[in-house]
């Protein structure tokens, strides 16, 4: 409270000594408050060029400069002038902007602007526009403002508040001027508070000098806000707008003519005005101009006329224009510098006073679900991360999206440890509808895409993208891979849905929620709890999504078989043929950042004609289920391809038909019939698992092979090691739903190796061309190879000799039938 008080004496004593300063009058020739649409006089013939404006060099040599007006211009406040505190009796602290070198300056050679946005945003300056907005006309009145500029944030503001607020500065005198603006039924009501160019020029005397005031607001800025924010009202061109504007301000008697654009932020607003200025007549160019969200160095960028002087304002403070006269040479100079710092000016104090307990009253409390836990801090980014938690968990979406605007990314905590309900009106500029919709995963991908182009501009909860467009391009929802035959679910604001900005892609039949962006989080937060509102929200990232994959091929195959070594194992037995048939896959997945557990069950069954058979008969017969769980425990705390996952497999061949009969020869020459056992292997294994890419697994793995579980005579155990090599479902081309996908499986296992040395190598390649949703073409490819010792009699003993490699190569071309489906447990 000590420090509190002597920043209110210090300002006191500014104000006393200023006590002898008259406020100005208004000095614009041109009265803001006529009606209806003045009649522009036409230009003389030819307008007198105005005097040249040059840069001085700040030297020995400088010529002697007589000041003849000077025009300060603040930029950027967005209302962020007055911060909540709200404890006891402190209601609210003056910001960094009531703190500038500039306030008290009256005279007849000044005059104090703002480029745009001065009362807009901001939760205290939205309250007081709200419930008393005389006091922000009696502020800006009591700082010395003459004019503001309208601006695409004071557009963003309801409607209710903005007509209120720039009604009460037109009744104070001070004129919110939009020369591009016009209005038709429905916009009629705010063309009339403000000062448009169809309505008249601003014009103020200073000394000989007669300022013009202009300003300009980019006609996209439309596409950027709600709807309601623009009912009837549009923006012309501004190149036209401002060369009739100027032209008719010089025929007005206008010596300088002073223009606010606003055409974007930082270096690229700047240069888009600069590039707009340059291309216009010279008798059309303003003298200067302020671009209204520049990067904030107050020195001049010009063309080489030297004109217009170009200049804007650092955030939430002011850069100083001083119009000189060269004694010399009659010409006018202009030199831009910046304001310092200074105690916070009194009208501030003033104001806090006037509107801070209406304000604490309202919005001061601190929230039942609001207390932060003591060693976690919240910022605005972790704010917005809540918010789209909360947005996320109340639509059950996947991911959230939002504008960065949404959320002010100046804001702090009021209050150390706890959230205010002042927190959420200040931090959350607009209380946004929200909506949701079901989108397919190519829009999802191509939000994604557009959110790496404005990583800045659009945040995402749930979706995250590396090396965009290129070709290891990885898109992640929920921190798993995207499925493009998926549908997401997909929540954000109006603004964004409608094509604010044009960030999101077209497309979602977007549904209208029943929540608010401010109220959901106010209603969080006025849930009573004790833990930290952050851990009150589910972390879909941490729970369990399941997968279903079904797809059915209708196939038309060749086989090549080689069998030297007589192994008649598994699709050893047949013959080569061509064969008809249908191969069914369905996959179930369980997977978590922790640990995984994958189930995959493929069926193949033929209809074959052999060389040797008459028509088509049974050709391939099996079934293979492959179960599979992983531990990613240690590659969740460090995230480095060296770094393995723990995994478990279990592996079951079989078919099911039981296998013909086994012809034999007789002694005598006749052929038996001997039944054989239904085929029957499997292998359970474990080992360690590294992912080399996020499409891309390395398996090393040791265990048990069992062979001919089901023949007793057979049947074998026999330990063994190998490898797997699993390149998952990579996306190779893409053009909307059409897709083409490669899916590559390699499984090479060694058992036996003291005596029977038997080598079983297993292979799948699959590529998919996707036509639709669920149409596509496949081709298939799959490979059953071995090679072991077997068994020979020689001398009537029995002994082992190496036998050649064997292979059933299979490929396959049909029509895929697919379906996938997901579900997250929230």
């Amino acid at each position: 409270m000590a420090t509190r008080g002597l920043t209110l004496s210090l300002a006191l004593t500014w104000l006393l000594s200023s006590a002898s300063a008259q406020l100005p009058e208004n000095p614009f020739e041109e009265q803001p408050r006529t009606t209806g649409r003045a009649a522009s006089p036409p230009p003389p013939p030819s307008p007198p060029p105005p005097p040249p404006l040059r840069l001085s060099a700040i030297d020995a040599a400088t010529p002697r400069l007589e000041r003849v007006a000077t025009i300060i211009a603040t930029g950027r406040v967005h209302g962020d002038f007055a911060r909540p505190v709200c404890d006891g009796d402190l209601t609210l602290d003056p910001g960094p902007f009531a703190a500038r070198d500039i306030w008290g300056l009256f005279g007849n050679h000044l005059l104090l602007i703002d480029t745009g946005g001065l009362f807009a945003r901001h939760g205290v300056a939205r309250f007081a526009s709200r419930h008393d907005p005389t006091a922000l006309a009696e502020l800006a009145a009591s700082l010395g403002y003459h004019a503001l500029s309208f601006s695409e944030a004071d557009l963003g503001d309801p409607r209710e508040i903005l007509l209120s607020r720039v009604r009460a500065l037109r009744d104070r005198g001070i004129p919110t001027i939009a020369s591009n603006l016009r209005c038709s039924p429905g916009g009629h009501a705010v063309c009339e508070a403000m000062l448009t160019g169809d309505r008249g020029i601003a014009i103020a005397r200073r000394g000989e000098q007669r300022i013009a005031l202009l300003s300009y607001v980019d006609p996209d800025a439309t596409t950027r806000v709600a709807p309601d924010r623009i009912l009837g009202l549009r923006f012309e061109p501004i190149a036209a707008a401002l060369a009739r504007d100027v032209v008719a301000a010089r025929a007005r008697g206008a010596t300088v003519v002073v223009a606010t654009i606003d055409l974007g932020t930082e270096a690229e607003g700047s240069a888009k005005v600069l590039a707009l200025t340059s291309e216009l007549e010279d008798a059309a160019r303003p003298d200067v101009v302020f671009v209204a969200r520049g990067s904030g160095q107050p020195l001049f960028a010009r063309p080489m006329t030297y004109r217009p002087a170009i200049a804007s304002a650092p955030p939430r403070s002011a850069v100083e224009l001083r119009l000189r006269n060269n004694q010399d040479t009659g010409a006018l100079d202009i030199f831009a510098t910046a304001v310092g710092d200074a105690v916070p000016a009194a009208p501030f104090i003033t104001f806090n006073q006037r509107v801070g307990a209406a304000y604490c009253d309202a919005h001061g409390e601190v929230l039942p679900g609001g207390r932060l836990t003591s060693e976690r801090a919240i910022d605005a980014a972790g704010l917005t991360t809540l918010v789209q938690s909360i947005l996320r968990q109340r639509t059950r979406a996947d991911v959230a999206l939002l504008n960065a605007d949404a959320i002010d990314r100046r804001w702090v905590p009021a209050r150390e440890g706890v959230l205010t309900a002042s927190d959420a009106v200040v931090a959350v500029r607009y209380d946004e509808p929200v909506v949701a919709a079901s989108v397919s995963a190519i829009w999802l991908r191509d939000a994604a895409r557009a959110m790496a182009d404005n990583r800045r501009a659009l945040l995402a909860l749930g979706l995250t993208i590396e090396n965009a467009r290129a070709a290891n391009e990885v898109i992640k929802v929920l921190g798993r891979p995207l499925e493009l035959q998926s549908h997401y679910r997909v929540v954000t604001n109006r603004f964004l849905a409608q094509g604010g900005e044009g960030l999101l892609p077209q497309g979602p039949d977007w549904q209208e929620t029943d929540l608010g962006i401010r109220s959901v989080l106010l209603e969080h937060l006025g849930v009573p709890r004790d833990e930290d509102p952050r851990d009150a929200v589910r972390n879909l990232e941490q729970r369990v999504e399941w997968t279903l994959r079904a797809q059915g091929d209708l196939t038309f195959s060749g086989s090549a078989i080689r069998d030297e070594a007589q192994y008649r194992e598994g699709p050893l037995v047949n013959a080569r043929q061509l064969q008809l048939g249908i191969n069914t896959l369905v996959a179930w997945h369980a997977l978590h950042p922790q640990a995984a557990w994958e189930n995959q069950l493929t069926s193949v069954y033929t209809m074959a004609a052999t060389a040797t058979s008459d028509g088509f008969e049974e050709g391939i017969d099996q079934v293979l289920y492959r179960t599979s769980g992983n531990y990613r425990g240690f590659r969740a705390r460090r995230d480095e391809r060296w770094v393995p996952d723990l995994v478990a497999e279990g592996l079951l061949r079989t078919e099911l038909t039981r296998r013909r009969p086994l012809e034999e020869m007789g002694e005598d020459g006749s052929v038996m019939l001997v039944p054989r056992a239904h085929f029957l292997t499997f292998r359970f294994a474990g080992g360690l698992q590294w992912r080399l890419h996020a499409n891309l697994r390395l398996r090393a793995l040791g265990g048990v092979e069992v062979l001919e579980a089901l023949a007793s005579d057979e049947r074998a155990a026999l330990a063994g090691y190998g490898f797997q090599l699993f390149i998952d479902p990579w996306v190779l081309l893409t053009n909307g739903l059409r897709s083409v996908t490669a899916q590559l499986t390699l499984d090479w296992f060694a058992s036996d190796p003291g005596r029977r040395r038997r080598h079983l190598l297993q292979g799948l390649f699959d590529l998919k061309v996707q036509l639709t949703q669920a149409f596509g073409l496949a081709l298939n490819v799959t490979l059953y190879g071995l090679k072991s010792r077997v068994p020979r009699e020689e001398d009537g003993m029995e002994r082992l000799e190496d036998g050649r490699f064997a292979f059933a190569l299979q490929t396959t071309i049909g029509i895929r039938v697919s379906w996938f489906g997901r579900a997250v447990v929230r």
